[in-house]
């Protein structure tokens, strides 16, 4: 698979780890029907559930960063200071073609 894949870590306050669901829904359909929107996942540990991954592939870097852009993910990041221990860590990923 091309494209631009992007992995987020959130980890949040173990009292209001119960926001997460909501902050998730108010980005999740508004970013799959973003144009160069390939995948966007969510995921939740599963030996600590304040622990959070999101996991996305755009076409290309500059379609992820028109995402940054838009005013949900503005809006979730604003709710996401409340939230988190600590800032989340972000990484940018490039696929790796064995047949190259």
């Amino acid at each position: 698979m091309e494209g631009f894949c992007v992995t987020c870590v959130f980890n949040l306050k173990p009292e209001v780890a119960g926001r997460m669901n909501g902050i998730i829904d108010s980005v999740y359909e508004k970013s799959l029907k973003e144009k160069g929107c390939l995948e966007y996942r969510w995921y939740k540990s599963e030996t600590n559930s304040s622990d959070f991954l999101l996991f996305m592939t755009w076409e290309s870097e500059s379609a992820f960063q028109e995402h940054v852009k838009t005013n949900h993910v503005s809006d979730a990041e604003e709710e996401l200071k409340e939230v988190l221990q600590k800032p989340y860590q972000d990484m940018g990923w490039r696929f790796l073609d064995p047949e190259r």
